[in-house]
């Protein structure tokens, strides 16, 4: 079992003594609750003047926590994974590690279930904060979990990608370096690839609303992360996933199969190249034995 995995006892028990920890700790959930108590007393300015409440704000401000919430864990848990095996080479542990019965799927398995621990440790710090969104109601506990699986399962695949780096590198510098690379890739990459052909000038958008089918550039949208998971906020806010809305900025696409079931979709992707990152992660391990 994963909670017997002798590295994720080890990495739990380190990790707990860490000074480094509490000071992510009151950094995650400061900014959180800035940002949260300040669009908070915007909403309550906004009461005394209408004497009403505007859930519309509500729902803005789980939004914006949420998004904020879920970028920042990103940035988190990738450090966390690029560090955890090549960390162990620069402390000379390595060695020893591989001396010992464990196979290289239980050291891939505890270092990702300790990364998957920590990101389900700072969600739930952040549950004070996250509740400001059912002071005047809108949002459903129900919402609040499937927000948080979204969360870890997005984790896994972002981890995925560190850990396969971490492996194959000597220096956590390195590997580091590469895995917010490849974040920045996967995230920032097919959001101006989608735009490209309306900043290059080539982008005609047609009269009439699902006059066209969507262009293929569109789907490495599935390859995002933090696309995903603003489909499965935007979901849960408006009722709808919000992929057509983004896409139908400039062009009238109609929708299909993909644009209907896209977080499923999108989640099956990234779940395939998380198990190809984890397949070269343990052929990394095995090459250094």
């Amino acid at each position: 079992m994963t909670l017997r995995n002798p590295v994720y006892i080890k990495e739990i028990r380190t990790g707990n003594r860490s000074y480094r920890q509490v000071s992510v700790f009151l950094i995650f959930n400061g900014i959180l609750a800035v940002v949260g108590l300040y669009v908070l007393g915007k909403m309550i300015s906004g009461m005394r003047w209408n004497a009403a409440v505007d859930y519309s704000m509500v729902l803005q401000l789980y939004t914006i926590l949420s998004i904020l919430e879920f970028g920042m864990l990103q940035l988190i848990l990738t450090s966390l994974a690029a560090g955890c095996i090549s960390g162990e080479r620069e402390r000379r542990t390595f060695d020893s590690m591989m001396s010992t019965s464990l196979s290289s799927m239980a050291i891939v398995t505890g270092k990702m279930a300790a990364v998957l621990s920590a990101v389900l440790v700072l969600m739930i710090s952040s549950l004070p904060v996250m509740s400001l969104v059912f002071i005047f109601g809108g949002i459903r506990y129900l919402d609040l979990l499937e927000m948080f699986g979204g969360i870890l399962v997005l984790s896994f695949c972002t981890a995925s990608a560190g850990i396969c780096f971490s492996s194959w590198s000597s220096r956590s510098l390195v590997s580091t370096i590469l895995s917010y690379s490849y974040l920045f890739l996967v995230t920032a990459g097919p959001l101006l690839l989608s735009r490209l052909p309306q900043i290059l000038g080539v982008g005609i958008a047609t009269a009439d609303s699902g006059e066209k089918a969507v262009d293929w550039y569109h789907y490495f949208l599935l390859c995002n992360p933090l696309f995903t998971f603003y489909a499965i906020v935007n979901s849960q806010v408006k009722g709808q996933n919000g992929v057509l809305e983004f896409m139908n900025q400039w062009n009238g696409y109609r929708s299909n199969i993909i644009t209907d079931n896209w977080i499923v979709v999108s989640l099956v992707v990234q779940g395939a190249i998380a198990v190809v990152f984890i397949w070269f992660a343990l052929q990394g391990i095995r090459s250094k034995k």
